[in-house]
């Protein structure tokens, strides 16, 4: 497939989720699922649309990481409405910094242990599967 094919799949995908989105509310399912879902549906497990090894794909792939990652904290700082001095945000400090950090550690460390992965991709993995 080429590059405006995939935008159109990509653009289907985010006009679903959209639509959908007051539906998934109630729902006990996250957009992420839902993502990781229709990732197997195009993949090697579902109808094979997408087959190419990732050894190839794995520059670009990288670099597709670090901007979700830069997008997902964005999008969480937008959603936050109160003022910094406000004392909920105690919470916040607490799961954003050592509760992160710790998550990010330990899916990272699995990622380069276990499955084998540089520590370069498994921070960025574990920063992408972090609770935000």
């Amino acid at each position: 497939m080429n590059f405006l094919q995939w935008m159109a799949v990509l653009g289907i995908l985010l006009l679903i989720l959209a639509l959908a989105s007051a539906y998934l509310r109630w729902l006990p399912v996250t957009t992420s699922l839902i993502y990781l879902g229709f990732g197997l549906l195009i993949g090697e497990l579902g109808i094979g649309l997408w087959q190419m090894e990732f050894i190839h794909i794995a520059s670009w792939m990288e670099h597709l990481t670090e901007i979700a990652v830069l997008v997902s904290l964005f999008v969480s700082g937008l959603k936050l409405r109160m003022p910094l001095r406000h004392p909920a945000w105690k919470s916040a400090y607490v799961l954003a910094g050592p509760v992160m950090l710790a998550c990010i550690a330990g899916v990272a460390a699995l990622c380069h242990y276990v499955i084998g992965l540089g520590w370069g991709i498994s921070v960025l993995i574990g920063a992408i599967l972090a609770p935000h």
